[in-house]
């Protein structure tokens, strides 16, 4: 399986979807310069009622034929500012927790824009995208967090990485 994405940092298998909650346009569309309904961060799902207090690292769901899986947060970027004319955009992301997710695909299918995201089995470690954001902006050196997030199997690879470094200078002082 392949992914392609413009950008360096961006794709791959466990970055394949972004999610954003439709949830939080209203909140957008008094900050945002240029303000779209449709795809406002570029996301490939927009939906309502799932965010990221709800939603679980390694959740999985199925939106068509297709079998999709949460991999991680998604990283507020820079270009998004630029886009929207907003300097302090990324911080506000980050402040709001307000960043969306990204999802691996565990099964290809045929998806239409009347299907329905549904779960399908929800992660048992419980460990919310929330809580991953809460770590990575704000908590950075939390040794009970970071080892919580760690144990997630279906964290994304990349991500692991960064929180392991993180872990291991902790432990390390």
């Amino acid at each position: 399986m392949s992914d392609e994405q413009a950008y360096e940092h961006h794709g791959g298998e466990d970055k394949a979807l972004c999610l954003y909650p439709y949830d939080y346009y209203s909140y957008w569309s008094e900050v945002l310069n240029n303000f779209s309904n449709t795809a406002l961060f570029g996301e490939n799902l927009t939906v309502e009622g799932l965010k990221e207090d709800n939603a679980h690292i390694g959740d999985i769901f199925t939106f068509g034929e297709a079998v999709i899986q949460v991999s991680e947060p998604r990283n507020p970027c820079y270009k998004l500012a630029a886009k929207y004319q907003v300097p302090d955009m990324v911080i506000r992301m980050r402040d709001t927790g307000y960043t969306g997710f990204l999802l691996r695909v565990l099964k290809e299918g045929t998806v239409t824009p009347n299907d329905d995201l549904v779960l399908l089995k929800e992660h048992p470690q419980q460990v919310s995208v929330s809580l991953v954001n809460d770590v990575k902006f704000f908590d950075r050196f939390n040794k009970e967090k970071l080892e919580k997030l760690l144990s997630v199997d279906a964290l994304s690879e990349s991500l692991r990485s960064i929180l392991l470094k993180q872990f291991l200078s902790e432990t390390v002082e």
